[in-house]
């Protein structure tokens, strides 16, 4: 893995293997089977089997990720509700697998997704028939008059509840934008984007009185959740620029102040007693921006499940925003700070202040030395009492999952150890610092003092610069990514912190009352007990005053937190990035919509249109497949591979036709398919008739390609290689991209010695590019397939390219090579495919049309043109019928000849071409 852009896209854990499982062999693991998404914004999703049963815990947390370049290179994944770090040393197979190795603790081996292998995840929905209106048999109008066309049919399958055929209709009346709100969730199982909290406020009122609505209930109570959590924790950085103004006016001499924003009170600060008293309220209000900052990141780490991705990025883009104004308050106060201690005080007066602060100086480190020890003893026992309780649990489940909780409680045990040092480092050096302080005169305790006063009264101006240079250096270089990775990556630090004190509460109580009295804030301590750090009872002691009373709060705290702290106790049970977004369709495996449009196709109530599936019954398989692009015939298909074939000259053939019929919906084969919607709404003999003829297609493979349009999922696994052929060959026909691509994935997974050349043909004829690159790159590693006899059987520009491929694979690719391979591996892209499809088009009309010119010129008569340009005129003239059909009497036969000669006789292609043109 030579670059980061390797690691990018989606990725399936193919194989695990633990400690154990690597001299063993594979053992089984809840992990196989997951995806795992790197996109370039640094953010890894998962997305788990749903018939895995053990999952390792460790999935549902890491969500970020960094790539560091070595030897070798590092993907460090970050739990940003745990704080747990994995570092996997990253390693690249031939095959392009990749392999993530964790500390020789457990191996991933992941193989590379392609877009036809996740079709699944593509979300469900009919909006293309709500928006355009197609084929609309009721009209449901607003409060305004406002009129929409719908659909008795996707109304009935979305919310069987409610009687559409009654009038007026159902939601007749209601609130125009609610309406819409309404429908659009009927038609999509979701809530319409930019949805308004006014809006979403009257829906969740409406869908809560009326039947089949429940879930559009629950969407709209969600969303209005999530808009009063977001506005809590914005309200808490709205929070801290509050606190960072009151230290501001603090320093500032408690005054509005001039123009410059110093106080003309500022004198006040020459008194002792009120510079001392200054900066404790000053503390006091940085303690309680400390809180808030604290339960900003609790909230954020621990419930940022229950926002949308979407969600989650305007929270932190907001932060983003307040960085310039968090830097401009601090500058703002060094300069208050500066100009107060540099230009008001004289010499004398610093002498008497340092005189008035030797005893609070000595009270405040004889009191943090004391809050110190206990924070080490705790430290120590929260260490010991982690590594007694690892070792109580039985953990159940897999080897991996042991594993990785091992590996990440050792992880843990280091961090807290290293505390634990940097502790003793610092409560050494207190100690020093407070045992010298001790020591000295009082005479040389002022000079310290004052000198101490005077070199920090120095630093100011450089303290400004740092800060200046550090505001640029955020606007200019600091990137939406690493941002985002910051943001997350701190707040899951601190919530790793504040679970292990959650966790070890009773050991901490000693050092966490003294700071609450120290304090003195009924904000702070309120926070910190609902952070689950510090018990309740300890709070009403900490806020008691002199004569016994209890204090009131002057601010009083959000439901949310107490809410988020009351439930931070019970684990939530396994999700992963719980919610992609509320405005985005489900996939079809969790859409009742699509469930629902499943079952109506079996049924086939409210059927409006059919379907006429002429199913060709032969006495005997052909051994090679005549109808080609290239005109070439392919090669003869394996054994295995020969007992269905979607194209067939089978003129000579005596054919036993039967006809099969399948009643579908217009409106739902419509919304999920372009090329039956152009022909429903062509005015040709398909819209009158409501029916579509179908030819040589099998007719249960045509009932599952129907389904798949219903439910937008088709297990392929049931189904032999050549169904998924043919089903391939349907999709193709009809433009249904989605199901092609699928098709294809699922026989690169069948590519052998055997079926490499018919898959590259089958890929040839159907422009199957994911199928092509498989079977061009098994046959790169498999040139010896180049010298069977298979290989003649290929058309001849499928023989010039692997002729060219074998060359490369056994040499180094010259100049011409690369360019030509790299041009087949950019047919995937979409843009291209169409614009090759566009050429090939072209070239095939313009060809027909300058035969059919040419042979007109010689002969007036259609039918001797029609024999003069191909000796199978029975082909030709039984595509031209069935034409006829379709397009009606008034198009020219020489347009019908023209997209039949281009078509290859192929009815549905030729219809494609027809419209096309």
């Amino acid at each position: 893995m030579a670059e980061m852009e390797n690691i990018h896209g989606s990725w399936k854990v193919a194989d695990v293997k633990t400690l154990s499982a690597v001299a063993d062999g594979l053992e089984s693991s809840g992990l196989q089977g997951t995806d795992l998404t790197f996109d370039d914004s640094g953010e890894v999703t998962w997305k788990v089997p749903h018939n895995s049963e053990t999952i390792p815990s460790f999935v549902t947390n890491f969500e970020i990720y960094e790539y560091i370049s070595g030897d070798p290179p590092i993907l460090k994944l970050v739990g940003t509700t745990t704080g747990d770090v994995m570092e996997f040393k990253v390693s690249s197979r031939p095959d392009g697998m990749l392999v993530l190795n964790y500390e020789n603790c457990f191996i991933l081996s992941c193989e590379k997704l392609s877009p036809s292998d996740q079709i699944g995840d593509m979300p469900f929905s009919f909006l293309n028939a709500f928006e355009h209106g197609y084929f609309s048999d009721l009209t449901i109008e607003a409060d305004n008059g406002k009129e929409y066309k719908v659909h008795k049919t996707i109304l009935q399958v979305s919310c069987p509840s409610m009687d559409w055929q009654r009038a007026p209709p159902p939601l007749t009346g209601l609130q125009t934008d609610v309406l819409h709100a309404v429908l659009y969730y009927l038609y999509a199982e979701c809530l319409p984007k930019g949805l308004s909290e006014d809006t979403a406020k009257l829906c969740y009122r409406t869908a809560s009185k009326l039947p089949g609505l429940e879930k559009l209930a629950e969407l709209c109570e969600t969303f209005l959740k999530n808009i009063a959590l977001k506005q809590q924790i914005m309200g808490l950085i709205s929070d801290m620029h509050t606190c960072a103004d009151k230290i501001i006016d603090i320093f500032n001499g408690q005054g509005g102040g001039g123009d410059d924003g110093i106080s003309s009170g500022s004198q006040s600060f020459a008194d002792p007693a009120k510079l001392c008293y200054s900066f404790k309220q000053a503390l006091r209000e940085g303690a309680v921006a400390g809180a808030k900052f604290l339960t900003l990141c609790d909230l954020f780490s621990r419930r940022k499940g229950e926002f949308s991705r979407e969600e989650r990025h305007e929270i932190i883009k907001y932060a983003r925003t307040r960085l310039p104004v968090f830097l401009s308050q601090l500058s703002r106060l060094l300069e208050v700070c500066r100009q107060q201690f540099s230009q008001h005080l004289t010499p004398s007066q610093r002498q008497e202040i340092a005189i008035y602060l030797i005893p609070e100086i000595e009270t405040s480190l004889d009191m943090l030395s004391k809050i110190v020890i206990d924070a080490r003893t705790a430290i120590e026992q929260v260490i010991t009492a982690s590594n007694t309780l690892e070792k109580q649990k039985k953990h159940k489940g897999d080897a991996l999952g042991r594993t990785i909780r091992n590996a990440l409680h050792m992880k843990e045990l280091v961090k807290l150890r290293k505390f634990h040092e940097r502790t003793t480092t610092e409560f050494m050096n207190l100690l020093h610092k407070r045992d010298n302080f001790a020591l000295l005169t009082q005479n040389e305790k002022v000079i310290s003092v004052v000198r101490n006063m005077e070199q920090i009264i120095e630093e100011f101006p450089q303290y400004l610069k740092r800060i200046d240079l550090l505001a640029s250096t955020i606007e200019e270089k600091l990137t939406w990514k690493e941002w985002k990775y910051l943001f997350k990556f701190g707040s899951s630090r601190v919530a790793w912190v504040l679970n292990k004190m959650t966790q070890h509460k009773g050991t901490l109580q000693s050092v966490l009352a003294p700071v609450c009295d120290l304090v003195h804030r009924e904000t702070f301590t309120t926070a910190i007990v609902q952070l689950g750090i510090l018990d309740a009872s300890v709070n009403k002691k900490t806020l008691s005053t002199k004569d016994g009373t209890q204090q009131q709060s002057t601010e009083s705290s959000s439901p949310s937190v107490s809410t988020g702290a009351t439930s931070k106790t019970s684990k939530p049970t396994y999700q992963t990035n719980a919610v992609e977004s509320l405005s985005i369709p489900p996939v079809p495996g969790k859409s009742k919509l699509a469930k629902s449009a499943t079952e109506l196709l079996k049924s086939g109530h409210l059927a409006d249109m059919r379907f006429e599936i002429i199913h060709q019954n032969l006495p005997e398989e052909p051994d090679i497949v005549i109808d080609h692009t290239h005109g070439n015939a392919a090669p003869p298909m394996p054994p295995s591979l020969a007992a269905t074939t979607p194209h067939l000259n089978s003129c000579e053939l005596d054919i036993d036709m039967e006809v099969y019929e399948i009643k579908a919906h217009r409106v739902i084969i419509a919304a999920r398919c372009d090329w039956f919607r152009r022909a429903l709404n062509s005015g040709m003999r398909e819209s009158i008739d409501k029916k579509i003829t179908v030819h040589d297609a099998n007719p249960e493979l045509f009932r599952l390609f129907l389904q798949f349009l219903y439910s937008g999922y088709l297990d392929t696994s049931g189904l032999s290689v050549e169904q998924v052929a043919d089903m391939m060959s349907l999709s193709d026909r009809y433009e249904v991209d989605t199901l092609k691509q699928l098709c294809e994935s699922t026989l690169k997974r069948h590519l052998d010695e055997d079926t490499a050349f018919f898959m590259l043909t089958l890929a040839d004829q159907f422009n199957a590019s994911t199928l092509r690159a498989g079977a061009m790159n098994f046959i790169m590693e498999n040139p010896s397939l180049a010298q069977s006899d298979v290989f003649d059987d290929l058309p001849d520009h499928l023989q010039t390219e692997v002729e060219h491929l074998v060359a490369w694979s056994g040499n180094e690719m010259s100049p011409t090579h690369v360019c030509q391979y790299t041009t087949l591996e950019s047919l995937s892209a979409d843009t291209e495919l169409q614009e090759l499809e566009m050429k090939e088009l072209a070239c095939a009309l313009e060809m027909s049309r300058e035969a059919t010119v040419a042979y007109s010129e010689e002969d007036s008569s259609s039918s001797e043109i029609d024999v003069a340009m191909t000796e199978n005129s029975h082909e030709l003239n039984t595509c031209i019928s069935q034409l006829r059909d379709i397009v009606g009497d008034d198009v020219p036969r020489e347009e019908l000849v023209r997209v039949s000669l281009a078509a290859d006789y192929d009815v549905n292609r030729a219809l494609n071409f027809f419209f096309s043109t």
